[in-house]
C-alpha cells in the first residue's frame, strides 16, 4: 500500500520552476478552486497536513500546485523567508535524491539543529 510523503526540495531550483509554470500557465494558485480542487482530488492530497507541516517547519507558509507533467509536477507549501519548499509525494513516485535534495535535507537538518540549541533550558538542580 502506497504512503504519502513530505520531502524538502531545492528552494532555489524550485522558485526557477515556479517561475517557469507561472510563464506558461502550468502554475496553479488557491484562488482558482475548480482547478485546485480537482488537482487535489486526483492526486489525494491531504491539504491540512501539508499546512500544518509548513506551518510548523516556516512559520508560515504559502501552497501552490505546479501541474507541468515533469518530475517537478506536485503540490508544495514555501516560505520565502526561510527559503525552503516542500513537497507532497505518493512513495510509489519518488526519485532518488539528487545532490540537490541531499543539499536541502543537509541545509534542514543543520537549519533545526541550531533552532534546538536555543529553545531547551536547562533547570537547576537541587540537591
Amino acid at each position: 500500500m502506497a504512503r504519502a510523503r513530505i520531502i524538502p526540495v531545492d528552494y532555489y531550483e524550485f522558485t526557477k520552476r515556479l517561475r517557469k509554470a507561472a510563464d506558461t500557465g502550468t502554475r496553479i494558485e488557491k484562488s482558482e478552486p475548480e482547478k485546485w480542487q480537482a488537482y487535489v482530488d486526483e492526486h489525494k492530497i491531504n491539504e491540512i497536513a501539508m499546512h500544518s507541516w509548513g506551518r510548523s517547519k516556516f512559520g508560515g507558509s504559502t501552497p501552490v500546485i505546479l501541474n507541468t507533467d515533469s518530475e517537478w509536477d506536485g503540490y508544495y507549501v514555501y516560505s520565502k523567508d526561510e527559503e525552503a519548499a516542500l513537497k507532497w509525494v505518493w512513495e510509489g513516485e519518488m526519485k532518488k535524491p539528487d545532490a540537490a535534495d541531499k543539499e536541502a535535507a543537509r541545509h534542514d537538518r543543520d537549519r533545526r539543529s541550531t533552532d534546538r540549541a536555543f529553545t531547551y533550558e536547562i533547570a537547576p538542580v537541587n540537591y
